[in-house]
C-alpha cells in the first residue's frame, strides 16, 4: 500500500507542478510529490522482513526536517518578491537576479535543494531514505524516487532561468524588512548547512526513534 501510495503522489505531484505558471501552485503541488519522497521511508519501515524500523523512521524525520528548512526559504524568498511585483507568476520572476541578487541565490538555493543536487540538504534527505530502500530491498522504488527527482528538475529549473533571464522592466531594487531577510537568510543557511553536516540532525533523528521504540 505505501509503495503505491508513494510512487502514485510523486508521479502525480510531479506532472501537476509541471503544468503551473503560479509559484505558489507550483510549490504546493510539489509538495505531494514531497510526501511521495517521504512514503518511501514509510514503505521501508512498514517492511515485514527487514529489521530496519529505525532507519526507515530517522529517514523520513531527516527529510521533514530538511524539507521544512528548504520550504521555508523558498517561500520567504517568493513572498519578498511577491509582495514588491504584485504577482504569483513564474513569469515575473524574469530579472530577479539583478533586482534582489541575496533573494534570488537563496531561492535558487532552495530550488536546488528541492531537487536533490549537492551540498543541500535535499541531496542529502533523498540519499539518505534512497539509502534505506536500497537496504531494504526495495532498490526499484528507490530508482522511481531517483526518475522522479530528475523528472522535477523540469519545473524548479524553469524557476531558476527566469531569475536570471534578462529583464526589460526597470532595475529597481526589491525591498523587504530586516525581520524577513534575516528570516530568510537564516532558512538559506540552513538548507546548505544542513546539507554539508547533516551529522547532528540524523544522530537526533536516530535518537528520537530509538526513544520511541524503547517507549513502546
Amino acid at each position: 500500500l505505501f509503495i503505491v501510495l508513494s510512487t502514485l503522489s510523486m508521479l502525480v505531484g510531479n506532472f501537476v507542478a509541471i503544468t503551473q505558471n503560479n509559484i505558489k501552485r507550483m510549490l504546493a503541488y510539489s509538495t505531494i510529490a514531497q510526501a511521495g519522497y517521504m512514503l518511501i521511508g514509510v514503505a521501508v519501515l512498514a517492511d515485514p522482513v527487514s529489521n530496519n524500523q529505525i532507519l526507515g523512521a530517522s529517514s523520513i524525520l531527516f527529510y521533514l526536517a530538511g524539507y521544512a528548512v528548504t520550504n521555508l526559504a523558498a517561500f520567504f524568498a517568493i513572498i519578498i518578491i511577491t509582495d514588491n511585483t504584485g504577482s504569483e507568476e513564474i513569469d515575473s520572476l524574469t530579472g530577479m537576479g539583478k533586482k534582489a541578487p541575496i533573494i534570488s541565490a537563496i531561492l535558487t538555493i532552495s530550488m536546488l535543494s528541492l531537487i536533490g543536487i549537492p551540498p543541500t540538504v535535499g541531496f542529502m534527505g533523498k540519499l539518505y531514505l534512497f539509502n534505506a530502500a536500497i537496504q531494504t530491498g526495495l532498490v526499484w522504488l528507490a530508482v522511481i524516487g531517483v526518475l522522479n527527482s530528475v523528472l522535477s528538475a523540469y519545473y524548479y529549473v524553469r524557476v531558476i532561468r527566469k531569475l536570471y533571464s534578462p529583464s526589460s522592466d526597470s532595475l529597481e531594487k526589491i525591498r523587504s524588512s530586516l525581520p524577513v531577510r534575516l528570516a530568510v537568510g537564516l532558512a538559506g543557511l540552513g538548507v546548505v548547512g544542513f546539507g554539508i553536516l547533516p551529522g547532528p540532525v540524523i544522530h537526533a533523528a536516530k535518537v528520537s526513534i530509538k526513544a520511541v521504540l524503547v517507549g513502546l
